[in-house]
């Protein structure tokens, strides 16, 4: 659910892997397969960029042409609440999870159809309310303020857990937060 949301149409007509984002603009380049960037050949990395100059943003869903996609996009400046629960974490796991969470501000996932193009960028950031279970104050019927423990983030971060693995070594992924 979002506490505050916008959506539109646009439409992305095909062939599109032209386009790429370099040098802070998009440069139309030769070729028909996407741009793709990425980490030892296996990690796709997608930059943060406005749209591309061939998205075209619709009042409404009215095709006019078969080489296209159309799609409703949640536009920037949307906010939606969600908890993520879980069990059984190790110290690294959940150290793993909090920097996933807690990307530096220069950084954010992307999700969705057409990243290269501009969309799908998304910011999550750890509430204040947001805490862990001491399970045995919360079953020893203890008040909440006794079991529910604030999670101050920057107590869990850890680079030196990030690892990728490839081809079942474990290869460090360069990492600093500043």
């Amino acid at each position: 659910m979002f506490d505050e949301s916008s959506s539109a149409w646009f439409k992305v007509p095909y062939p599109r892997g032209q386009w790429k984002f370099e040098s802070g603009k998009w440069q139309q380049v030769g070729g028909s397969g996407t741009h793709k960037q990425t980490i030892d050949k296996i990690w796709r990395l997608f930059q943060h960029a406005p749209l591309a100059p061939i998205v075209t943003q619709l009042k409404d869903l009215t095709p006019d042409a078969a080489q296209a996609s159309y799609f409703r996009a949640i536009q920037p400046g949307s906010h939606s609440r969600f908890s993520i629960r879980f069990w059984n974490l190790t110290k690294e796991e959940l150290q793993r999870l909090i920097w996933c969470v807690t990307l530096d501000d220069n950084l954010a996932h992307k999700m969705g159809g057409n990243r290269y193009l501009g969309f799908g960028s998304l910011r999550l950031k750890l509430l204040p309310e947001s805490f862990l279970i001491d399970w045995a104050a919360r079953y020893a019927s203890k008040p909440e303020k006794d079991w529910q423990l604030p999670i101050q983030a920057e107590k869990w971060l850890n680079p030196k857990v990030i690892l990728h693995n490839c081809a079942g070594t474990n290869l460090p992924y360069t990492y600093s937060r500043t």
